[in-house]
């Protein structure tokens, strides 16, 4: 199976306002993807920066930080199977930690999503529950273009 290094170490410094506005992403390694923190957005300020550093969008920057992050993700999950496959007597504890972290990833990029979208959903005429029925439709569109970038031909899937 491939494997994907995860590695990142970007530091972007920016004085376009007379401040030294730093983006340093090597925390995005050590962090614990259990925390829920790990999943907290990236402020626009950041995102305006990384993308006028690397000349990319500030969609295609919060696209590359959510690629990253499930790729931690699966690194993750893939370390927890290795670890329960030696003890069984936590399988249900490892389950549960598991689905936590896949719900957290899944709520991160649901309102990236919608943050992004924000038009398009306020034009459904079905109201609530037509919003929920495309903003599931783009979630599954998204993370199956965030499988084949990080997973290749490994189809193991997380959501």
């Amino acid at each position: 199976t491939p494997t994907l290094d995860v590695s990142i170490d970007v530091a972007v410094s920016e004085k376009d306002s007379g401040s030294d506005n730093a983006l340093n992403l090597r925390y995005l390694n050590d962090y614990d993807v259990t925390n829920k923190e790990y999943f907290l957005p990236v402020s626009e300020i950041q995102l305006a920066t990384v993308a006028r550093a690397l000349k990319i969008t500030k969609r295609q920057a919060q696209i590359v930080h959510e690629v990253y992050k499930l790729a931690r993700v699966e690194q993750w999950k893939r370390y927890q199977q290795t670890l329960t496959g030696k003890d069984t007597s936590n399988n249900g504890k490892e389950d549960e930690l598991i689905s936590k972290v896949e719900t957290n990833y899944r709520l991160m990029v649901k309102r990236s999503l919608r943050s992004f979208r924000m038009e398009e959903l306020g034009a459904c005429a079905g109201g609530k529950e037509e919003q929920k029925i495309l903003l599931g439709r783009w979630f599954e569109e998204t993370i199956s273009r965030y499988h084949r970038l990080v997973l290749g031909s490994d189809r193991r899937r997380i959501c």
